[in-house]
């Protein structure tokens, strides 16, 4: 699969994410509010003109578009199809989200609405201060659910982890992030070995 270019999909999202918060479009709600007619024709005017011109660019692709074209891409690479799927999310939906984000999930037949909030994920966001990638947990995975004791009950595969974080400083647990934001150093976990199930987050 032929991925337009990346990097230019990243730069423009960083910018719009950027003019969306400065026009004061940020998490407008879009949906069974008063001034939703008022928000969708301010972002008209002031946002979509700017992908509309990225995509005439771009095989009429959105960055949204490129980014989980990206990881399908990987999925497929790695034969991974028959178990993982890629989904994107772009500035516009329930509200005016100032980012965009593309995640690898698991497939799951079963479940049909926000389907990628009930599984781990490895995923890419783009905001105004630049990209965050690594993995989480969708917001409907509690701490007592399997996805998140099978880590916690099992040593070997947090030993990977801790190796894993060992190898590269620049790799970070954060308890809580949020996506319009970059990261709180005060967020950072700590982790130098394995010796309690509390050495590891959830």
């Amino acid at each position: 699969m032929e991925i337009p270019d990346l990097k230019n999909a990243i730069e423009t999202s960083i910018i719009i994410s950027d003019l969306i918060e400065n026009v004061g479009l940020a998490f407008k709600k879009l949906l069974q509010v008063e001034d939703a007619e008022i928000t969708i024709k301010k972002y008209n005017v002031d946002i979509k003109p700017k992908i509309n011109d990225f995509k005439k660019d771009n095989n009429n692709k959105s960055p949204n578009v490129i980014l989980t074209d990206f990881l399908r891409n990987f999925i497929v690479s790695n034969n991974l199809s028959k178990e993982y799927e890629a989904a994107g999310f772009s500035f516009y939906g329930r509200k005016i989200n100032p980012y965009l984000w593309a995640c690898i999930t698991k497939i799951d037949s079963t479940i049909t609405d926000r389907k990628h909030s009930h599984y781990p994920q490895l995923f890419i966001l783009v905001n105004k201060f630049g990209v965050k990638f690594g993995f989480d947990y969708g917001d409907l995975v509690k701490n007592d659910d399997e996805k998140v004791q099978i880590i916690r009950k099992n040593k070997a595969t947090q030993e990977k982890i801790v190796e894993i974080l060992k190898s590269d400083i620049n790799l970070k647990i954060y308890s809580k992030s949020l996506p319009e934001k970059s990261p709180s150093p005060t967020d950072e976990l700590k982790i130098n070995n394995v010796h309690s199930n509390s050495s590891l987050p959830r």
